[in-house]
């Protein structure tokens, strides 16, 4: 997830920043110290998480959802407690006290994940890291995904990516009503699909194997697939 870190206390911002930096899940893309300074980032970068101390001037005027196409998550720091703050503009995952332990953190950053892939799933956009940058794909291109042991071959009419992810985990992030599972090493999109045959089936001009132990699956869900059109 791209993430920004609007923090002003520094001691507070730089175990944030640390923390971000080596998690899996997260791309640091900037911290500020202020939310005047990190305005421009908003427009500049796709940003999904945003870490936010609420005690920041301005806050209580300040609107995340103006001029901004997907709204960030936002997990919210306060030296207070039992601070409570109310939001419509944006998804907020939690409020945390200054004092957050690591564990506690991990755990929010985990909810906000899943709030992450959630949200890909209805917009049908899925995220991965090429090199040193985020590319976005719409799920619709994908082709097929193929597992190569712990990475996965993402395949699209223009690119094939390769990403460090196993392909159990890659599945959960596609939409269950476009994508199915073949072969213990393949996932395909439904809608590519051109011809089934009894132990293959074609997309885009290329044959795959169906596996004995998913046939059954397989077919079920075509028969309830409104997407797919046998040719």
């Amino acid at each position: 997830m791209n993430t920004i870190i609007i923090e002003k206390d520094p001691i507070f911002r730089a175990q944030l920043i640390s923390f971000v930096q080596v998690h899996s899940q997260l791309q640091l893309i900037d911290a500020f110290e202020n939310l005047l300074e990190a305005y421009h980032v908003l427009f500049s970068h796709r940003i999904d998480l945003i870490l936010l101390n609420v005690g920041i001037p301005l806050m209580s005027n300040f609107d995340f959802s103006v001029g901004i196409q997907k709204k960030p998550l936002i997990i919210f720091f306060h030296p207070n407690e039992d601070y409570i703050i109310r939001t419509d503009n944006c998804t907020v995952v939690d409020v945390l006290p200054h004092k957050t332990d690591k564990y506690m953190l991990e755990k929010t950053i985990s909810k906000a994940h899943t709030h992450f892939e959630r949200q890909n799933a209805e917009e049908g956009e899925i995220f991965i890291q090429v090199r040193n940058q985020i590319v976005v794909i719409n799920q619709t291109d994908i082709i097929y995904v193929k597992s190569m042991q712990n990475y996965v071959q993402i395949v699209t009419a223009t690119e094939t990516y390769t990403q460090l992810i196993p392909l159990k985990d890659f599945y959960r992030q596609l939409s269950p009503l476009k994508f199915v599972q073949i072969h213990r090493s393949l996932i395909v999109n439904i809608l590519m699909i051109q011809q089934v045959n009894r132990d293959t089936l074609k997309v885009q001009n290329k044959e795959l194997p169906i596996g004995e132990k998913f046939k059954a699956k397989f077919k079920e869900i075509l028969r309830g697939s409104t997407a797919f059109i046998k040719k």
